[in-house]
């Protein structure tokens, strides 16, 4: 059996041009459709005689501010709270059943769940349509 490397080497380049060249279309005609379809109204090209000759720009209302927690309550005083709540939970469960809370201690790794601010930017900017 004797293979034809002229024909076997036309097949691979012919293939190679009409498999770019569509992906080259198909980029144009995405490129297109989001330019058409992502377009803003256009503003009225005729100012108003009452408005101003500049365009202000449109205001942006300011993010409410974030709630502040005031710190009063000292170490005891959240044991006891913690406590309290345990022991309603207990008493309703298991009633009569001793238990003891050995240590109040606060989650580590807390901070490394959180995305960093960058992470979010990046994947937010991957994600916005064209």
């Amino acid at each position: 059996m004797s293979i034809d490397w002229g024909l076997a080497a036309n097949v691979v380049f012919s293939g190679l041009i009409i498999v770019f060249t569509v992906l080259l279309l198909l980029i144009l005609l995405v490129t297109i459709m989001g330019k058409i379809l992502g377009s803003k109204p256009s503003a009225p090209s005729k100012p108003d005689s009452g408005s101003p000759s500049t365009p202000s720009a449109p205001s942006i209302p300011a993010p409410p501010a974030p709630p502040t927690v005031q710190d009063t309550a000292s170490g005891n005083e959240v044991v006891a709270v913690i406590a309290a709540a345990v022991n309603a939970y207990m008493e309703e469960d298991a009633p009569g059943t001793p238990y003891r809370i050995s240590s109040i201690a606060p989650r580590a790794g807390r901070a490394k769940e959180l995305r960093p601010a960058w992470g979010f930017a990046g994947m937010r900017q991957n994600t916005e349509p064209f």
